[in-house]
């Protein structure tokens, strides 16, 4: 049987980091910095800046592995990012609202999210709670991008959803 991932209780550093390029998990950040603080059995991530998709990221959230059930907490803002790149490159928004994927344009977003981690530190999608304000700018709809909206515009002659803007 797999033992859990656990963050050792006698770890206790700060670093400040900065990087040209950070390759994480399919994404491709440039220009990245922030803070790393491990200590009692958690660690945080702290002003983490970076641009991707066209656009900037700012992050803050942490991992625990102090209680029985490791768990996380994260703030994510991005400003101006491509919806089309982001949606098609990121699991987690494409998730939090599959039908954007279907928009062209900019995105501005805060999303707060929390919640409990597997043994191998993936979320534990049941669990997750938190809340995501959008701003959509100069967003067109591609209807070919999700088969509903393809199929809404096959079926509804008065109105062309590639005309919505």
């Amino acid at each position: 049987e797999k033992e859990a991932i656990k963050i050792p209780s006698f770890l206790d550093d700060n670093l400040d980091f900065v990087a040209k390029r950070v390759l994480y998990d399919n994404l491709v950040l440039e220009n990245t910095t922030g803070n790393l603080r491990i200590v009692d059995e958690t660690a945080s991530l702290t002003n983490v800046s970076s641009n991707i998709f066209g656009g900037n990221i700012l992050l803050n959230g942490s991992v625990s592995t102090k209680q029985a059930v490791p768990n996380f907490t994260m703030q994510l803002n991005l400003k101006s990012i491509d919806i089309a790149r982001s949606f098609n490159d990121m699991e987690l928004l494409r998730n939090l609202a599959p039908i954007a994927q279907a928009l062209q344009g900019q995105l501005t977003t805060n999303i707060d999210l929390r919640g409990n981690l597997n043994d191998d530190l993936t979320p534990q999608l049941q669990t997750l709670a938190g809340n995501a304000l959008a701003e959509i700018l100069g967003a067109r709809v591609n209807p070919e991008q999700t088969p509903l909206l393809a199929k809404l515009d096959e079926r509804l002659n008065f109105v062309d959803l590639s005309d919505l803007n």
